[in-house]
């Protein structure tokens, strides 16, 4: 999965590199990794809407593979995090990763996929080997954010200005920017799906930093940094 456009979104979050990453995930798949290119499902921009990615994840890769088989998931697009609604999360928030077709307003996010729901969809897979590789903000419980303030240059680790959550179920959006301190407090550092015996995963960063593309490489060759 790749998506650079965001039709829901302002201009500034549309991205250069996620297509590029997905495609070039998908080249390492079969050239590297024994996959065939008959085995690849790729969606990318305007194909990566919620309901496909739903459906990419509990329907085509459930059932076209069995016990024993390897499965590869990736992400590489806006992630970003919402306020949690069953307490799973020690931090009072979800991590999603955000589809084609996402829109924000002050009542909130739309169009999204939670990381319980991926949780659900690998528990599916839990008798094949997985590997989950995710190349978006904040991945590291899952920018790439879709909210904050990307700073040009190739490095993961740059302080965004992030927007705040109210953590009263979601319905308001506090748009003051926070510093990095105070958005760390906001978060534990949990991967956005533990990983396993059967279940490697990758993420770009951490709970509080924001992936970064590479902006040393003029489009239209631009990648994730990760990624690349």
């Amino acid at each position: 999965i790749g998506i650079n456009a965001y039709a829901g979104l302002g201009a500034d979050s549309q991205l250069g590199g996620a297509v590029n990453d997905a495609k070039l995930i998908g080249d390492v798949a079969v050239r590297n990794w024994g996959f065939k290119p008959s085995q690849l499902k790729v969606l990318l921009d305007a194909e990566a809407s919620a309901a496909a990615i739903r459906d990419a994840l509990s329907n085509w890769i459930a059932k076209g593979t069995g016990p024993g088989d390897r499965a590869l998931v990736y992400f590489s697009g806006h992630g970003y995090f919402v306020p949690d609604t069953n307490g799973d999360e020690k931090d009072g928030r979800d991590e999603i990763l955000v589809a084609t077709d996402a829109s924000i307003d002050e009542s909130g996010v739309r169009n999204v996929v939670l990381d319980d729901e991926i949780d659900g969809a690998m528990a599916g897979l839990k008798d094949r080997n997985v590997m989950l590789i995710v190349d978006s903000c904040h991945s590291g419980t899952i920018e790439r954010s879709l909210l904050a303030k990307q700073t040009k240059g190739p490095r993961a680790d740059r302080t965004p200005t992030f927007t705040k959550f109210r953590g009263d179920g979601g319905k308001d959006l506090n748009l003051q920017s926070v510093t990095e301190p105070e958005f760390q407090a906001l978060r534990e550092d949990n991967p956005i799906v533990a990983g396993g015996t059967s279940k490697l995963v990758w993420t770009a960063v951490g709970a509080t930093q924001v992936a970064q593309e590479d902006m040393t490489l003029p489009l239209p060759g631009r990648h994730g940094v990760f990624t690349n």
